[in-house]
């Protein structure tokens, strides 16, 4: 119900901002960079291109705001096609691949065991990651960081639910295999 919820929700914002409201798109902004950013962030090299394709995105929709239509998908499909579509432009353009690099670890003079073990393991998972393919990365990255259902993550790739699931049923595996021979 919750997520039937949102995507009504959305769409009324992305009405009223297609009739020029300002505050229905800035809302739009404030409440969906975050997961647009983090969907990018796991794709690119560093902060700056990930906040620069993220406002593009924005800036993108709405230029393009007054030819949305609800075609029974949910309106985060927008946004993460035209996230996934300004990666593939960014790449292009620069024409080499970029490796994910995570987020480094504050400098300090203190050293924290625990805080360098957990970047450990975070270094670890953004490594495996490299392993799934394009589809694989993005199921398990909508799923998990972003928190989309497997209805708006198919409708995000053009598939329909049942094979989402499987995706990412087959990433999870080989994820955990990976990861298992890291710590045995």
């Amino acid at each position: 119900m919750k997520d039937q919820e949102e995507i009504s929700r959305l769409w009324t914002l992305l009405n009223l901002a297609k009739n020029g409201e300002a505050e229905a798109f800035a809302e739009i902004y404030k409440n969906y960079f975050t997961p647009v950013y983090r969907y990018i962030r796991l794709r690119v090299n560093n902060n700056a291109d990930a906040e620069d394709l993220t406002q593009k995105v924005f800036l993108r929709l709405f230029q393009s705001r007054g030819e949305i239509r609800n075609q029974n998908q949910p309106p985060l499909a927008y946004l993460f096609a035209a996230a996934r579509n300004a990666v593939i432009d960014f790449f292009r353009l620069n024409r080499h691949e970029v490796g994910r690099e995570p987020a480094a670890a504050e400098q300090s003079d203190y050293f924290d065991p625990d805080a360098f073990d957990r970047q450990e393991k975070i270094a670890a998972v953004f490594q495996a990651l490299e392993i799934l393919s394009a589809d694989q990365q993005t199921v398990i990255s909508q799923r998990f960081i972003n928190e989309l259902s497997y209805a708006e993550i198919a409708a995000l790739l053009g598939k329909n639910e049942p094979a989402v699931r499987q995706i990412a049923s087959r990433a999870l595996r080989l994820l955990s295999r990976h990861l298992s021979k890291d710590y045995e």
